[in-house]
């Protein structure tokens, strides 16, 4: 896992070409103008899947992981807390990998809060189990780039 600021993506560049394109899409794009949906960048390789929804209590959330890409939840307005604990500590309870590349997991372990605002972003792997749309005190709305980069 890697927290960032868009202002300073280019520190984030050089690990794979993949990765590289879906930062400096974030980077040079009029996020504003983006309505939500899905965006391909390059195919099936690098995507947005641009969310907006208001954020919700921890309780209502859940852990989350993905084996075939990198996710960078990056938050264009708003607020929201994204915690993150280690796939390895966590009890898987909804396999859903080999048709959406993601699994559900219980709350074995409370992990750690990262607290996102407009232009932070997590870069989270498959060992990142990560529980994103969390409020930050008060329910509020967010919109969210959900960068999908394949590994």
């Amino acid at each position: 896992m890697k927290k960032g600021n868009i202002a300073d993506y280019k520190a984030f560049l050089g690990e794979s070409g993949n990765l590289d394109a879906a930062l400096k899409y974030l980077a040079e794009t009029d996020l504003a103008a983006v309505e939500p949906g899905v965006h391909r960048i390059m195919g099936d390789d690098v995507y947005a899947n641009v969310q907006q929804y208001n954020t919700r209590p921890w309780e209502e959330g859940a852990f989350e992981a993905h084996r075939q890409y990198i996710d960078i939840q990056f938050v264009a307005s708003g607020e929201e807390i994204i915690t993150v604990a280690p796939v390895g500590a966590l009890e898987l309870t909804e396999d859903h990998f080999s048709e959406g590349d993601y699994g559900k997991y219980a709350d074995t372990v409370r992990g750690e809060d990262y607290v996102l605002g407009a232009g932070d972003f997590l870069i989270l792997y498959p060992e990142d189990g990560h529980r994103p749309q969390i409020l930050c005190g008060k329910s509020s709305p967010v919109k969210k780039f959900v960068m999908k980069v394949r590994l």
